[in-house]
């Protein structure tokens, strides 16, 4: 749920043996920079956290209906397994667990190519990848606008919102997306 006229910093964990070229729709952005992740212990405690419970799912024969789920049980559909809006112990927010504890490499710069303004970057597996996020055109200078200014020619808190996907065909027809909706 960005803010118009912010500037965040958004980071991608890949928890693939694959790289992903992430595309954010609307916007531009910048590597900032990448750091490699204890992956299986990461997605362990992630695991762990989902509530259980009984929701409306796909049954294991492809049948729809009411699905239980044990405490620590990925939940198909459910999102992040903790409240979006509450930040995780490194102060980010989105509902996940923090990164910190299970960063185990030293910090990476972008390389030369991937200095400068964005519509896609490559996520690498394994890693981290932060990325800086303004939400104003590219035109509009640094320091030109602030959280709740609109630059755009456009209202972009109205509509079906947006997402970020995978560019890869394949991924982004899967639904290896992630909406997000801006607001003022």
């Amino acid at each position: 749920m960005p803010r118009v006229g912010a500037t965040e910093i958004w980071e991608f964990l890949d928890t693939t043996p694959d790289s992903h070229p992430i595309h954010i729709h609307l916007i531009q952005f910048q590597l900032l920079n990448r750091q490699s992740v204890d992956v299986t212990n990461y997605v362990n405690a992630w695991t762990a956290q989902f509530p259980g419970g009984t929701f409306y799912g796909q049954n294991c024969d492809g049948t729809s209906g009411e699905v239980t789920y044990a405490d620590g049980e990925i939940i198909p559909g459910y999102g992040p397994p903790s409240n979006y809006l509450t930040p995780n112990a490194d102060g980010a927010l989105g509902g996940n667990p923090a990164f910190g504890p299970y960063l185990n490499g030293p910090i990476v710069p972008p390389d030369p190519n991937e200095a400068g303004w964005k519509d896609t970057i490559k996520i690498l597996p394994g890693a981290v990848t932060r990325v800086l996020v303004r939400w104003a055109p590219v035109s509009v200078a640094v320091g030109a606008v602030g959280p709740g200014q609109n630059t755009f020619a456009f209202d972009p808190t109205i509509g079906p919102g947006y997402v970020w996907h995978c560019h890869i065909l394949d991924h982004e027809d899967n639904e290896m997306m992630r909406p997000y909706s801006p607001t003022t």
